[in-house]
């Protein structure tokens, strides 16, 4: 366990399902003693020990099961426990079968003296840790998962009206290696704690899962952190909110942090279908790297009734995939508070508040954002140039909400809130800048293409056919490989940090990314090492703003002598239209 693990346990003593463990003054990290008290006669306790063996009863300490062959072949009744032996390995994945009650949950816990139980796979994607099958009342805890696919996994199989599942003192890591989609047993990225199961059409508007708590649990190097992924995406809308298929969530003490594997790293916290969760005193560092659809630390949709308390969220990583951001209210989501959060250093929007396209009303509706602190963050301006993002990504996209009491600090070029998408059903009052002033950029050169016929210098590179200025516009028709246009030589124009390129471009396109190269007085060469990639809307109908910060780029200095437009990735054809280029500094 990593040292910031420790801030994250209980500072109370917790029972559970007849584990009592001692409070944080007393216990040490990994090294900790576990007293099973029995809480009633009722059930029986299993007992799983490495150095046992499966010829046992497995029903004392002196008798234990060697792995989990029997564990395995087993229905649980409500009352039984199954305790793990501290300081031992197993290689192979562990299913629980078997519904609890309300008065008699089934308990996963262990017993003696070290390093948590320790369930560590080969690293396959196809590798589970451990499953539990349409799960009721059960508690898991003190458990560490590792190296495969997919760590713990829920999954329901046409089971619905399911209640009661706890997970507490867990860690979960290396989890990699699963695409989107594609497994037989629904779990589509690869997560550390992942809640999946059949979809049945005849049953969209029945609960599969009410209160499920998670708490004091670490998750770090996975494609998915933890993930609540029920497949159809059942809406929020109207009296079937209550019906979404997870309702009354609870995770507290989360520590979430280094989910940055290349490429499955969407996320470190997902959550989709949810009516009703809480998520409290929990940190996301470094919460996801690369996926060609987009990344966020903590992505929410289709989920109404979410509160966000005391989230620290620092650090979201830069790539060239779509946005970076911290929060991402994807679509359709209703009644969402950010209370008292803190958004620190991250590569992209804070919060972006997005509307899906092909989505029937996609809109988030009714949210609140007040009370947190915002400190630098999009400063690699992903999507625009500001903190709190509304984008235009589904035309019309006109959430509605109140931004109040934060505090705000911007980066360089950057500003609190706005956006391309329709921000009027959006109020703000009492924010505070604590930072410099916010200013508009100003102009050091820019091509508008208002004379017909003016290409303004520029010119081919290689890859078009077709570049000419008509009624205001650069336009250009891709017809090969690495398609390219360039701007005239020697512009002389002094590099700062500040300064930045701007490109209102329409790609019509199938092309997901473009990129931006540039030549300076010391280095007069195209080369890898001076360029910016930046993610496009393919196939877009309207024009979109890219401003680019260039500071990102080491070779950024100097005199700048020549830019180089490439305005797709070279995958595609089609035809690009270009309003303006500008060099700017803020």
């Amino acid at each position: 366990m990593r040292k910031d693990r420790r801030n994250f346990l209980s500072n109370t003593t917790r029972m559970a399902a007849g584990v009592m463990l001692l409070p944080n003054s007393f216990r040490v990290s990994r090294k900790m003693e576990t007293r099973f008290v029995p809480l009633r006669a009722v059930g029986t306790t299993y007992y799983v020990d490495t150095a046992g063996s499966n010829q046992n009863s497995g029903t004392s300490m002196s008798e234990p099961w060697e792995n989990f062959k029997n564990i395995n072949a087993k229905t649980f009744a409500p009352g039984d426990s199954i305790l793990l032996k501290r300081g031992c390995v197993w290689h192979e994945e562990l299913k629980i079968n078997g519904v609890g009650t309300p008065e008699q949950f089934i308990t996963l816990a262990t017993y003696g003296v070290g390093d948590r139980p320790k369930i560590q796979r080969d690293g396959k994607p196809s590798d589970r840790c451990m499953r539990l099958n349409n799960s009721s009342y059960i508690k898991v805890s003190s458990i560490e998962v590792s190296n495969g696919g997919a760590g713990i996994v829920l999954f329901y199989d046409h089971s619905y009206n399911n209640r009661s599942v706890y997970f507490d003192d867990i860690v979960a890591h290396d989890f990699m290696g699963l695409p989107h989609g594609g497994q037989s047993d629904r779990v589509s990225w690869s997560y550390g704690i992942g809640v999946t199961g059949v979809e049945d059409t005849a049953n969209n508007q029945t609960r599969v899962l009410s209160n499920l708590r998670i708490t004091n649990t670490e998750v770090y190097n996975t494609g998915a952190g933890i993930a609540l992924d029920w497949g159809n995406h059942f809406c929020v809308d109207g009296s079937l909110a209550l019906n979404n298929k997870f309702g009354d969530v609870y995770m507290e003490h989360l520590n979430l942090h280094d989910n940055t594997v290349d490429p499955v790293s969407f996320a470190s916290l997902f959550l989709t279908s949810v009516t009703g969760c809480t998520i409290r005193n929990s940190t996301i560092d470094k919460g996801c790297k690369y996926a060609a659809t987009g990344t966020s630390a903590l992505q929410i949709m289709y989920s109404k009734n979410v509160t966000l308390q005391k989230v620290k969220i620092k650090n979201t990583p830069f790539n060239p995939c779509p946005d970076n951001s911290a929060v991402d209210f994807e679509c359709r989501n209703e009644n969402i508070v950010v209370d008292s959060c803190s958004f620190e250093n991250n590569a992209g929007p804070a919060i972006e508040i997005l509307a899906t396209p092909n989505n029937a009303d996609p809109y988030t509706r009714n949210f609140v954002i007040s009370n947190s602190t915002f400190i630098g963050n999009n400063w690699a301006r992903k999507l625009g140039q500001y903190q709190i993002l509304v984008p235009n990504w589904q035309h019309g996209n006109c959430p509605t909400g109140k931004i109040s009491d934060n505090r705000y600090s911007n980066a360089p070029n950057t500003r609190f809130f706005g956006g391309d998408g329709n921000t009027t059903q959006i109020t703000l009052s009492g924010n505070k800048n604590i930072g410099q002033p916010e200013s508009e950029a100003t102009a050091t050169k820019s091509w508008k293409f208002g004379t017909e016929g003016n290409l303004e210098g520029w010119r081919i590179g290689k890859g078009i056919s077709k570049l000419q200025v008509s009624s205001g516009r650069l336009e250009g028709t891709i017809d090969g490989v690495d398609p390219s246009i360039l701007s005239p030589e020697g512009l002389g124009i002094p590099i700062s940090a500040k300064t930045f390129v701007r490109i209102v471009m329409k790609n019509a396109t199938k092309g997901a990314f473009g990129q931006i190269y540039f030549m300076t007085d010391a280095d007069l060469i195209w080369n890898e090492g001076k360029h910016r990639d930046f993610w496009l809307y393919p196939e877009e109908g309207g024009y979109k703003t890219y401003d680019l910060d260039m500071s990102l780029v080491a070779g950024w200095t100097g005199i700048l002598e020549m830019l180089r437009v490439d305005p797709e990735e070279g995958v595609s054809k089609g035809t690009f239209s270009i309003e303006r280029i500008e060099i700017l500094r803020g």
